[in-house]
């Protein structure tokens, strides 16, 4: 009498292949979730850097006859006319707020009208919800580092 040879997988290969595979998952979600905050945090930090060099080379061209400035706090960052925050032109204002990072303490730089030299040299530290850190720094000839 001969026996038939059956070809597949028994119940316990599969449920163990489904729990090897649940296993893997559970370990990749977390670290997926951090990538993607750190992309997040990166293309913010895109977006203020490009925001800090509009405001460089408005000063720089001397638009409007006017110094152009950069007012960090929290998670709003707000290019805006003239060399202080709290009495400029509203009108002109760009505003960008951040979505996944907060800045540890409020900046407000301006740079001089047709030199485009920043008022002193700043550093910024935006911190994201899963404490990852990226570090902004603007030196005293108006070169940003990041």
């Amino acid at each position: 009498m001969s026996r038939k040879q059956q070809f597949g997988f028994t119940l316990f290969e599969l449920l163990l292949s489904i729990a090897l595979l649940g296993v893997i998952v559970a370990f990749s979600v977390p670290v997926f979730q951090q990538l993607q905050t750190q992309r997040s945090a990166d293309s913010e930090v895109d977006q203020i850097i490009a925001l800090i060099r509009r405001a460089q080379t408005l000063a720089h061209a001397g638009y409007y006859d006017d110094d152009w400035g950069i007012h960090i706090q929290d998670a709003t960052v707000t290019l805006f006319r003239g060399n202080d925050f709290v009495n400029r032109d509203g009108d002109f204002d760009e505003a960008i707020v951040l979505s996944n990072a907060t800045v540890d303490a409020p900046i407000e730089i301006f740079f001089a009208k047709n030199t485009g030299l920043p008022s002193g040299v700043f550093t910024a530290i935006l911190t994201t919800t899963t404490d990852y850190q990226l570090t902004i720094t603007i030196n005293e000839q108006g070169t940003l580092t990041f």
